[in-house]
């Protein structure tokens, strides 16, 4: 298991979650992206989610280079765990086992346009009055799990990496 940390924070945001795994038999780590934590802060680099992705991979194969892993990703680790997941890396070469998202970040969760400040009020109102609803429709089982069959998909999710 392989815990990648949200914008702005570390992976000292996992400091309670991986004694628990390794208790619980897992072998899993916590990783700094570049730029963030105790990692380098390189001045000469493009920072990305490509980048990151790409690095999410290399460490993988030094740690644990014949087994595929799980990526957990918090907000923006969360786009990150994805984009490796989808890269020739996790697609092609089967490295990536599983992938668990947390706080989606990058516009793939709903809550700052019913809170962000920067969104109009009249927006925000709408947004709250149609989230209700979704949210109302989503708590009835058989349609949220009509939803989720029709959307999660390989395809689904390969189409959606590839507008980020």
């Amino acid at each position: 298991i392989v815990m990648i940390h949200g914008f702005g924070v570390s992976s000292g945001t996992y400091r309670r979650t991986l004694p628990a795994l390794a208790s619980a038999g897992y072998r899993a780590y916590a990783v700094d992206l570049l730029g963030f934590g105790a990692s380098s802060k390189a001045t000469d680099v493009d920072y990305s989610i490509d980048l990151w992705s790409e690095l999410v991979g290399d460490f993988c194969d030094e740690f644990s280079p014949k087994r595929s892993a799980v990526l957990v990703g918090n907000s923006i680790g969360g786009l990150v765990c994805l984009t490796a997941a989808a890269s020739q890396w996790g697609k092609d070469r089967e490295r990536a086992k599983g992938v668990v998202l947390m706080n989606c970040g990058a516009g793939m969760n709903s809550k700052f346009l019913t809170t962000g400040n920067l969104i109009p009020a009249g927006f925000r109102v709408l947004f709250t009055f149609f989230f209700a609803i979704f949210d109302a429709l989503a708590s009835v089982r058989p349609l949220a799990q009509a939803g989720f069959d029709n959307l999660a998909t390989k395809e689904t999710v390969m189409q959606t990496l590839k507008a980020i």
